[in-house]
């Protein structure tokens, strides 16, 4: 999977030198983004292409049908944010936005876990989508959602699902870590 792992560099290493480019450039514009997002998503697609393709010649169809959950979910993380931020300012809620997962992907790929990769993206990605819907809910409907009033396990439970840390923060890189760390073990 090197070839695997050198294509999701060059994918992710063109996503950020487009937009720098049109920043440097002084050239950002509305229909730019619009392109830009489109291509991200283009782009991914082919990522969870492969994976489908590698997974189905080698005869593994539950690894097929993760990599297929992935994709969906990587989807929904971008939809459920565009459609949330018809109404509320900012949506950016959840663990696996775009980068993330590239470089989850890539370390994945580069260790030669391809497997752990699409269970573990099958797992995050439709969780981060799940939690833009509810955290958009809560901003949209002005109230907490259902598991603000939880208690004892099931509370905590809904404490780790349903997290909001900003990026950046030891909670956000915890996540992380933990993340990578289950491609290694």
């Amino acid at each position: 999977m090197g070839w695997g792992a050198l294509f999701v560099i060059l994918t992710g290493a063109c996503d950020v030198l487009d937009g720098q480019l049109a920043k440097v450039q002084n050239s950002v514009t509305r229909f730019g983004t619009l392109l830009d997002a489109t291509m991200d998503r283009v782009s991914e697609g082919f990522i969870y292409l492969g994976f489908l393709g590698y997974f189905g010649f080698r005869g593994e169809p539950a690894h097929a049908f993760f990599a297929y959950v992935s994709l969906v979910g990587s989807y929904l993380v971008s939809y459920v944010r565009a459609r949330a931020e018809l109404h509320v300012q900012s949506l950016t809620a959840g663990f696996w936005e775009r980068p993330e997962r590239l470089v989850f992907l890539i370390l994945a790929l580069a260790a030669g876990r391809p497997d752990r990769a699409v269970l573990v993206l099958a797992f995050f990605a439709p969780l981060t989508a799940l939690q833009r819907v509810f955290v958009a809910w809560e901003a949209i409907e002005g109230r907490p959602c259902f598991w603000a009033s939880w208690r004892g396990p099931l509370g905590a439970l809904g404490k780790v699902l349903f997290w909001n840390y900003k990026r950046y923060s030891w909670q956000y890189d915890a996540y992380c870590m933990v993340a990578v760390l289950v491609v290694f073990l």
